[in-house]
């Protein structure tokens, strides 16, 4: 189940009896599934441990997909590997593949298109994705095969396209709380290719009063800030019914503990490290605060009150 990134568990209560589960999902996606190489015989039994992995276990299961339109195996392979390990699921597909009701049911968040220099990806597939409202990034076949000579620049090129593609086509305002001037201006450059606006906010009380305003989209919020602390803000943040389900991404140089790491998942937060803000590892947390948001009431209200 694991691997075809599905999942097998039961729930069981002494005098009730026992409910068995299977699921996979209808495409297979590689990199989904359960995390960290937990499988059904490493189900960990402390509670808030099982919880931990149920959260890991449930992001990794709708991670989006990526479609990889392109008719040469090894232009497929390629862009797959260029995503390993990413938070998306890569599906390859050829041309004659394509068709509205196979992007209907993939439901792609973008299409990595590989065009060859004298030849235009085949048109009707990629008017079908276009007209679909998928965003597309297009990758030179000759750079991918090229890839052994500069696959750092390649890679980091076509991975933040993808992310701004994906990211950008409905993340609005993100608010960026932090109480260090200089690195609030520094993050804010490197968040406005992925947003319609970055604003930095010292003021935690301010930047308060701006999300339950409905002016954020998204917060990006550091730990350690005078007055109202980060883990405070994040808690008065998914109490509050207006604004519990806004993303949220912890960035800071605070090392949590694992106590404070099990509290953020909890108040759904992702957590990025200030010094691993290069490349896309910004964007990945934005994606990750987004999966991590609480997507009900109950989840939400849950979270909380824990």
């Amino acid at each position: 189940a694991s691997l075809l990134g599905g999942r097998i568990w039961v729930e069981s209560a002494l005098g009730a009896g026992s409910s068995f589960y299977f699921l996979v999902p209808r495409f297979y996606r590689p990199g989904t599934g359960l995390r960290a190489g937990r499988g059904p015989r490493e189900s960990p039994r402390d509670g808030a441990a099982r919880r931990e992995a149920e959260i890991d276990a449930d992001i990794a299961a709708e991670k989006p997909a990526l479609l990889v339109l392109a008719d040469a195996e090894a232009h497929r392979s390629g862009v797959e590997a260029l995503f390993e390990g990413s938070d998306f699921a890569p599906v390859s597909a050829t041309a004659v593949e394509i068709t509205c009701e196979y992007l209907e049911t993939l439901r792609p968040s973008a299409a990595v298109v590989v065009t060859e220099s004298e030849r235009r990806a085949d048109s009707r597939a990629l008017q079908a994705i276009r007209t679909s409202g998928i965003p597309v990034v297009e990758v030179d076949a000759g750079a991918l095969e090229r890839r052994g000579e500069r696959s750092g620049a390649l890679d980091s090129a076509v991975a933040t396209a993808v992310y701004r593609a994906v990211i950008g086509s409905d993340l609005g305002c993100v608010l960026l709380v932090d109480d260090d001037a200089h690195f609030a201006e520094i993050l804010r450059k490197l968040v406005e290719p992925y947003c319609r606006e970055a604003i930095a906010v010292e003021d935690p009380e301010l930047a308060l009063e701006r999300v339950r305003a409905g002016e954020a989209d998204a917060l990006i919020l550091d730990l350690m800030m005078p007055g109202l602390d980060g883990f405070t803000f994040l808690t008065l943040v998914r109490q509050d019914e207006r604004t519990r389900r806004v993303p949220i991404l912890v960035c800071s140089s605070k090392t949590p503990s694992g106590e404070e790491r099990s509290l953020l998942r909890d108040l759904g937060a992702g957590f990025l490290p200030k010094d691993a803000l290069a490349g896309s590892r910004l964007a990945e947390g934005l994606m990750e605060a987004r999966a991590r948001a609480p997507k009900t009431k109950g989840r939400a209200a849950r979270a909380s009150s824990e």
